[in-house]
């Protein structure tokens, strides 16, 4: 059950064991074995699922859709089932430096077309289980804090003005500040 906010999850496809559901209060996505994710904005009451891999059934009160690989959905909060739209593309994140030596990470990049916002996502691992950042802006750049020298991943991806978000772009960076100049004194 998902009262607010956005989850991501992975179903590994079982034989013989009934479909795993994320219950909203205004939709049910429910699938057998797929990557999908599910949120739900209490501020407008609806909820979206975007699917980047499998397949994934999604019902309202006012209708259902089978939402597939690469594309996305929303569930107004009437319960209305919107036709399903691809996801949009991944950001280029081609020009982020392989090395921060900054306290904060500050990254741009170009924008996607039909976005309305972006979200970037940093973690100590390339599968994401443990996020330490999780920022949504209005612009394709971000300012971030990274807690510690070490090796990290950042995930980005827009937005479109359903809510809907895109495709995954990702990219590993060490993080490597660098000791403040000396002053004379």
């Amino acid at each position: 059950k998902l009262d607010s906010g956005r989850i991501e999850t992975t179903v590994k496809p079982k034989r013989d064991v009934g479909r795993f559901e994320i219950v909203t209060p205004v939709a049910i996505s429910a699938v057998r074995g797929t990557q999908f994710r599910t949120g739900f904005d209490g501020a407008t009451g609806g909820a979206t699922t975007e699917t980047p891999e499998g397949n994934v059934g999604v019902a309202g009160a006012q209708g259902s859709a089978a939402v597939g690989a690469g594309f996305g959905t929303r569930v107004e909060s009437s319960g209305s089932v919107l036709p399903p739209v691809p996801l949009l593309p991944p950001p280029d994140l081609a020009a982020i430096a392989a090395v921060n030596d900054q306290p904060r990470l500050r990254i741009a990049f170009p924008a996607v077309a039909e976005a309305a916002s972006y979200r970037a996502q940093l973690a100590a691992g390339q599968d994401f289980r443990t996020v330490s950042v999780d920022a949504v802006s209005a612009a394709p750049a971000f300012d971030m804090p990274v807690s510690a020298d070490g090796g990290y991943w950042l995930r980005v991806r827009a937005i479109d003005a359903r809510g809907i978000e895109g495709r995954d772009a990702t990219r590993g960076f060490t993080q490597h500040v660098l000791p403040a100049v000396p002053v004379a004194m």
